[in-house]
């Protein structure tokens, strides 16, 4: 791209694809005068130069005929009006004044005009002193209420007037960038540990916004304030756009980005959604996101196998042991053959015991183009969790039953006088029931109605369950060996142990789930240890399988009267 390029004129660029279109030589034409020629006519002096150049548009020679047909009207109308003009000020000027007398002029000398007391306005002067000499400037009216209001400390007023100043406007426009590049310096230095920093999975496990907005409040104020303008001080937007926006200067700062993946992961985002927005900084690379599902995966469990060190940890403690011999004394005692109570004045906090719940996770993978080695396929994944137990056991003996079988009096198990009258408060209570909900009479005593007999863990057990979710364990239950891979694992890993050895472990499932765990089992019956046997691991069948069954069922009665009769027809 050349000088020429251009036209001399307007600057416009005249080259399209390659040739010049429609423009013309300002100093040289085939049919004289040239363009230079005619703008010295119109008083416009145009020499060629080195740095410059030489050619015009069509456009501007288009302008220039159009100045050289107009100007002829133009200047016998200036002179016209100039005749004119100098005539009738020459007729309308006002008779000279006559001379005021000399007593006036004492009494009242120099009076203002109207005209200067309307105009009269206020100046500013600004003296500044050197060591070697002061000096003093009087401000234009563009500083003058810049230099004011500063002087008089109205801060608003002053950051007003300087932003409408057009130098002044760039000079802060400058600063204001170069203070939010320092901001984002200190953003991407790691000394300053800023949390988008931290992506390791015990950090992202407490990652919160509100700490993200913490951060940026102490690292970023006046970046945040930017953003909080913007988005109307929503809290969630603003951090996610700022997060975003800075990791586009530094890819490291991913938590926000790991945060995200995760959402993705869990609703079924493809590889294609993922490579997309990792280009627009909201999130990593695929496999960036699945390296760190692992390490994620790694950590499960962490908490519950502090849950299970729990009874190491108290091994070493002697009035744990104090306390533990005590209780097994009391179970062992002849003497002693009242039931045992719940140990409500013990000192010591027992270990809290759990059980493992696990069930199947089915998926079919759909091929889009199946062959003999790629095909459909039908996984069957194990999930389980560890649920600690809200009822603590350890008062109850697990070596013998609180009263010896030889010296029991069968006439306890008969219903007593203090059993009748337990049985009919219950009956009670249901009676109250039923007539509340049958009989439209007893409707309005529903608010004294009681709907759960109260026992002796009401409040234990109507607080949530603590569970520990221990991941995914990529085998099938119904595949015998998988299954045995599964129960060596519960054993090894999740088995309670105490000084005498292991201890007893409920495992809960389906009842598919429940009959190939007992068949396991019995298959090693003939082992020569306990663990080899597989021992203390007790199997059991959980309950809100049946109730998910009767919600079926009870849907599909609902829904369709066709499988209704053939339901009944079975049932018969």
């Amino acid at each position: 791209m050349t000088l020429s390029d251009y036209c001399r004129l307007c600057k416009i660029n005249m080259r399209v694809e390659g040739i010049y279109g429609h423009s013309t030589d300002m100093f040289s034409s085939k049919k004289p005068p040239s363009l230079s020629e005619r703008l010295t006519i119109l008083g416009v002096t145009v020499a060629p130069e080195s740095g410059a150049s030489r050619r015009s548009c069509q456009r501007c020679s288009n302008r220039i005929s159009r100045l050289e047909r107009d100007l002829p009207t133009f200047r016998q109308w200036e002179e016209e009006f100039r005749n004119t003009d100098s005539n009738i000020a020459k007729r309308q000027r006002e008779p000279t004044p006559s001379k005021t007398p000399r007593a006036l002029k004492k009494t009242c000398p120099n009076p203002p005009s109207p005209r200067d007391i309307s105009t009269r306005k206020t100046t500013t002067q600004v003296t500044i002193t050197y060591p070697s000499q002061t000096v003093s400037r009087v401000c234009n009216p563009e500083e003058d209420p810049i230099i004011k209001f500063i002087i008089l400390k109205r801060w608003k007023e002053a950051a007003s007037h300087a932003l409408k100043h057009k130098h002044l406007q760039e000079e802060l426009k400058s600063g204001i960038i170069q203070l939010i590049f320092e901001e984002c310096e200190k953003l991407c230095s790691q000394r300053n540990d800023f949390i988008l920093w931290r992506s390791k999975p015990a950090d992202l496990k407490s990652f919160s916004f509100h700490s993200l907005r913490d951060d940026l409040h102490r690292l970023a104020p006046f970046m945040l304030s930017i953003f909080n303008c913007i988005t109307n001080n929503n809290n969630l937007s603003t951090c996610t756009a700022a997060a975003i926006a800075i990791r586009g200067r530094q890819p490291r700062l991913a938590a926000l980005s790991h945060y995200i993946n995760t959402i993705l992961q869990y609703g079924g985002a493809k590889k294609s959604v993922f490579k997309r927005l990792s280009q627009l900084s909201i999130t990593t690379s695929h496999g960036r996101a699945i390296k760190k599902q692992h390490e994620l995966a790694l950590g499960c469990g962490a908490d519950f196998q502090k849950l299970k060190l729990s009874f190491k940890d108290t091994d070493n403690d002697e009035e744990f042991q104090e306390a533990f011999r005590s209780m097994e004394d009391l179970h062992l005692s002849d003497e002693n053959s009242a039931p045992s109570t719940r140990q409500k004045d013990s000192r010591v906090t027992c270990p809290s015991s759990y059980s493992i719940i696990m069930d199947n996770l089915d998926l079919f993978v759909h091929r889009h183009h199946q062959s003999i080695d790629n095909s459909n396929r039908s996984l069957h994944w194990i999930h389980h969790i560890a649920v600690k137990d809200r009822i603590p056991t350890h008062h109850i003996s697990n070596i013998k039953p609180t009263t010896d079988i030889q010296r029991y009096n069968l006439a306890l198990s008969l219903p007593q006088r203090n059993t009748q009258a337990l049985m009919r408060r219950e009956l009670i209570v249901l009676g109250t029931r039923m007539l509340n909900k049958h009989l439209t009479v007893f409707e309005s005593f529903g608010d004294i109605v009681v709907h759960h007999i109260p026992h002796e863990y009401s409040s234990e057990m109507s607080t949530r369950s603590t569970d520990y979710p221990l991941g995914l364990y990529f085998k099938d239950e119904n595949k015998r060996n998988d299954l045995v891979e599964v129960m060596r694992h519960i054993q090894q890993q999740y088995m309670p142990k105490d000084p005498d050895g292991a201890q007893h472990l409920l495992i809960g499932g389906d009842r598919l789930t429940e009959a190939n765990c007992r068949n396991v089992q019995w298959g090693f019956s003939d082992a020569d240890t306990e663990e080899e046997r597989m021992e203390g691991m007790h199997f059991k069948f959980e309950d809100w399988h049946a109730i998910r069954v009767i919600f079926e069922v009870s849907y599909h009665v609902k829904k369709n009267k066709n499988w209704n009769y053939l339901f009944i027809f079975n049932i018969h």
